[in-house]
């Protein structure tokens, strides 16, 4: 219901936006650096950058991390640090604005993106019987497993842009590629590294310049 009442204001804003005339001095503002405060709730920090192509188009890269732990039940002794999940991705898409009364940065789009993400599990083993398993000194054995997976997707949104903020809600679906191996074990991880086609919502805010 959020999500649907926040596209119900973006509208809005948007049919306001539409009847007025975008003086030049606006239009020429043509850079937007966002952020996507909603991935900062689950410490994932998105950093967007859009440039106008030309009335109708731009370009958009981004680059986005974040990381997890892991800690293990206090019946597991003799553990030294928690396990650790950790990425990095890189974001390029190039977007088309539709509605013609607006012009880029302004109104509904669609686009095309491609993302690169790289996953770094480090973890402790484990046996078949769930316990951790130790070298010859008897020391935890600690492995580190990466995986690199492509991510092409398409997506639609809707972009309200002021005089210096904008606001950009967007719908789309993704298809994860894992270039190699298996996904990593853990419940994130495993979501993030399996070959699988996913949804993608977000918003972003911005600052125009």
């Amino acid at each position: 219901m959020k999500n649907f009442l926040i596209l119900f204001l973006m509208l809005h804003l948007s049919g306001a936006l539409s009847a007025q005339t975008i003086p030049d001095s606006i239009a020429r503002r043509k850079n937007i650096i966002k952020i996507n405060p909603l991935s900062l709730l689950v410490g994932d920090v998105s950093l967007f950058y859009e440039r106008v192509l030309t009335r109708y188009s731009s370009i958009v890269g981004g680059v986005g991390f974040g990381s997890e732990t892991y800690e293990y039940p206090n019946n597991k002794a003799n553990v030294p640090s928690p396990g650790r999940f950790h990425y990095e991705r890189l974001t390029a898409e190039y977007r088309c604005y539709f509605a013609p009364i607006h012009q880029a940065p302004y109104g509904f789009y669609a686009g095309l993106y491609t993302r690169f993400s790289r996953l770094t599990l480090e973890d402790y083993q484990f046996d078949t019987q769930g316990e951790f398993i130790r070298d010859q000194q008897g020391l935890l054995v600690k492995a580190v497993s990466q995986r690199y997976v492509w991510i092409p997707g398409g997506m639609m949104g809707l972009q309200v842009a002021g005089k210096r903020l904008a606001l950009d809600l967007f719908l789309g679906l993704q298809y994860q590629l894992p270039t190699s191996g298996p996904p990593l074990r853990s419940v994130v991880p495993e979501l993030m590294s399996k070959e699988t086609l996913v949804p993608r919502l977000g918003l972003t805010a911005g600052y125009r310049f």
